[in-house]
C-alpha cells in the first residue's frame, strides 16, 4: 500500500451505501523551531497513524462480511491525514464538506450512479483540534464522534451538540493524579503540559483539584512538536524557577513524554525527578506509556525509572 501525504485521503470501495468518514495522523506534526512551526507535517506516524488505517480496513471488512449487522448494506470509508495538526484538518475538514456534504443530497457519487451518505466523522485524536473541526461540522449537522479527545470543554452539549466520544474527560485522571500526590503527601510539584486544550486543560484541571493541598512551583507549557532542543531548555527553565521539585507531573503527548525523556538524561538530571503522568491522548485506550519503546527512547530507561503512569480502566480487550 501507499501511504497518502497529507493533502490526499484513502477512500472506499465505490459499491458502499453508507460511508464513514475519519481522521487519523498518519504523520507527525510540523517540527518546532524556536517557536514557529514548518509548514510541511513531519514523519510517518506507524503505531498511531497506519495501525489505526489498517485497524478501520480490518473491522469494517468484518462488518461487511456479517450480513446480521447491517443486512445488504456495504459500509465504506474516507479516511484523511490530520497530522495531529489544526491547519492541515481544518483544510481536511473543508475537503470531507466540499466533495460530499455540498454535494447533492449530502451523497457521494458511486460508480453505478447512487450515491453514498456520509454518515459521520471520525475524529481527529486531538482535542483542540476537534473543537476547531466541531465548529465547521456543526454548521452540516455532521455527527462527530471521538475515539481520543478528551478535553472537559466537549462535554458541554450546547456548544458541541453534535459532537460524542468513547472515551473520558480528562477530569477524572487528573483526580486520579491528584489523589497520588496526596496519598504520598507531596506538597511541591511542577507541571508540565502539551500546548492546547488536552495539556493546559488537563494542567489546570490538576491545579483546580489540589486546592491548597500541593504548591506548583513552575508550569510550563511544552510546544506541539517540539525537539529536544526546546525539551531541554524548559527543563533548564524548571529547575531554576522550582529547584526545590522532584516531582514532575506531565500532560504531555506522546512526542512531548519522548523529548523531555531525552532532554533530562542529556541534561543529567536522571535522578532527580519522580515522573507523574496520565495517558497520552494520542492512545487513550492503550497501556500508559510507560512501557511503550516508541515513547522511551534508548538510554533514557534510567530516566523513565520510577515514573508512575495512569491509564484508564476499560474491559478486557478481548471484549471490546
Amino acid at each position: 500500500m501507499c501511504y497518502f501525504n497529507r493533502l490526499s485521503a484513502i477512500s472506499s470501495p465505490s459499491e458502499a451505501q453508507i460511508v464513514i468518514g475519519a481522521f487519523f495522523s498518519l504523520h507527525n506534526p510540523p517540527t518546532s523551531h524556536g517557536g514557529g512551526r514548518l509548514r510541511e507535517c513531519g514523519d510517518i506516524r506507524e503505531d498511531y497513524g497506519i495501525h489505526r488505517v489498517e485497524g478501520t480496513f480490518w473491522i469494517l471488512d468484518q462488518i461487511n462480511a456479517n450480513q446480521s449487522i447491517l443486512p445488504n448494506i456495504t459500509v465504506g470509508y474516507q479516511i484523511r491525514d490530520s497530522c495531529w495538526y489544526a491547519p492541515v484538518a481544518l483544510e481536511q475538514t473543508i475537503e470531507f464538506i466540499g466533495k460530499s456534504v455540498l454535494n447533492v443530497g449530502d451523497l457521494i457519487a458511486t460508480s453505478n450512479g447512487n450515491r453514498a451518505q456520509l454518515a459521520a466523522i471520525i475524529g481527529p485524536g486531538d482535542s483542540s483540534i476537534t473543537m476547531q473541526t466541531h465548529n465547521i461540522l456543526q454548521l452540516f449537522e455532521m455527527p462527530q464522534i471521538g475515539y481520543s479527545a478528551t478535553a472537559k470543554q466537549l462535554s458541554d452539549k450546547e456548544k458541541y451538540k453534535y459532537f460524542t466520544r468513547v472515551i473520558a474527560s480528562d477530569t477524572q485522571q487528573a483526580q486520579a493524579i491528584v489523589d497520588i500526590i496526596r496519598q504520598f503527601q507531596w506538597s511541591y510539584v511542577a507541571t508540565i503540559g502539551t500546548e492546547g486544550d488536552y495539556g493546559r486543560g488537563g494542567v489546570e484541571a490538576i491545579r483546580r483539584l489540589l486546592n491548597k493541598d500541593a504548591c506548583i512551583g513552575a508550569d510550563l507549557t511544552m510546544p506541539i512538536g517540539a525537539n529536544i532542543t526546546v525539551a531541554s531548555q524548559l527543563i533548564k527553565q524548571l529547575v531554576i524557577r522550582a529547584p526545590r521539585a522532584q516531582v514532575l507531573i506531565c500532560f504531555c503527548l506522546d512526542h512531548s513524554i519522548r523529548a523531555i525523556l531525552q532532554a533530562i538524561n542529556e541534561l543529567n538530571y536522571t535522578q532527580r525527578f519522580i515522573i507523574l503522568a496520565r495517558r497520552s491522548e494520542i492512545q487513550p485506550l492503550n497501556d500508559a506509556w510507560a512501557d511503550r519503546l516508541n515513547v522511551i527512547p534508548n538510554n533514557t530507561e534510567t530516566v523513565a525509572l520510577g515514573a508512575i503512569t495512569i491509564v484508564s480502566s476499560f474491559m478486557n480487550r478481548r471484549q471490546l
